[in-house]
C-alpha cells in the first residue's frame, strides 16, 4: 500500500494543485515563495493538528470572496457559494491491494471495490453553519450599533469588521471531516498543472473518526 499522490486546494499559497509520490522518496523542488513549505504545512495540519488551523491557512485569494458571503448575509441575499467551499481541502489517494484490505476495511468506496485506488477527501467545515451566521450577524449588529453612535470622522475601528475577523476569533467551530472519493471520478491534472478535485456529492457519508490513524505518520525533523 502506498500513497499515490494527494491534492490540496484553498490552503496558503496552494489553491489548487497535486503532489505525486513516488515509491520510495519524493523531494519538493522549487524556487523560494513557490509553495513547498505550504505543501508540508499542509500534511502536518491535515494528518496530524487539525486544531492547529488558522485563518492565514485559508488562501487569501479567497478572503475577499468570504468576506462577500458574510455581506450577503447582512444584506439577507442569496449567495451562490457556501462559506466552507473556500476553506481548505486535502484528498489522498492511496494505491492498496486486496490482500491488504484488512489495513482499509473502514474507508473502502463500495462493496465491490477488489483492491486499487481508495481516495478520501479531508476537509475543513464550518461545524454548524445556521449557528456561525447567527453568532456573525448578532455581532456585527452590535458593531454597527456602536459605529452609529459616533460621528463618522471618530469612529473607531470595531471588530469585527468583516468575515474574516469574525472567524479568526471563531477557528473552534470550524472542523475536519472525511468522506469517501469516487475512485471512477479520478481525474488528471489540467494542461496547466492544476489539479481537478473531484465534486462531491451533496449526500456524501462522513467517514467517522480519524480514517488514516495507524495508516499514515508523519515525523518532522528541524533543519
Amino acid at each position: 500500500m502506498k500513497i499515490d499522490f494527494v491534492e490540496i486546494k484553498n490552503f496558503r499559497k496552494l489553491q489548487c494543485c497535486r503532489i505525486d509520490f513516488d515509491s520510495k522518496t519524493t523531494l519538493l523542488v522549487g524556487a523560494n515563495n513557490s509553495g513547498k513549505t505550504s505543501a508540508m504545512l499542509a500534511l502536518s495540519k491535515f494528518l496530524c493538528s487539525p486544531s492547529s488551523l488558522k485563518t492565514t491557512d485559508i488562501s487569501i485569494a479567497n478572503w475577499p470572496l468570504m468576506n462577500q458571503v458574510g455581506n450577503s448575509w447582512e444584506s439577507n441575499t442569496e449567495h451562490q457559494c457556501d462559506l466552507n467551499d473556500y476553506l481548505p481541502i486535502l484528498d489522498v489517494w492511496l494505491n492498496v491491494p486486496l490482500n491488504q484490505i484488512h489495513h482499509v476495511v473502514h474507508i473502502i468506496p463500495s462493496a465491490d471495490w477488489s483492491g486499487g485506488p481508495i481516495g478520501v477527501r479531508l476537509k475543513f467545515e464550518i461545524d454548524d453553519t445556521d449557528k456561525f451566521r447567527a453568532d456573525y450577524l448578532e455581532r456585527r449588529s452590535a458593531v454597527s450599533e456602536i459605529e452609529n453612535q459616533i460621528p463618522e470622522e471618530q469612529r473607531p475601528s470595531v471588530s469585527p469588521r468583516n468575515l474574516i475577523e469574525y472567524l479568526e476569533k471563531s477557528l473552534s467551530t470550524i472542523k475536519l471531516r472525511a468522506y469517501s472519493l469516487d475512485p471512477t471520478q479520478r481525474t488528471e491534472p489540467d494542461s496547466k498543472g492544476r489539479a481537478c478535485i473531484q465534486s462531491l456529492p451533496a449526500d456524501s457519508l462522513q467517514i467517522p473518526n480519524n480514517p488514516f490513524e495507524g495508516l499514515i505518520n508523519i515525523r518532522e525533523i528541524p533543519a
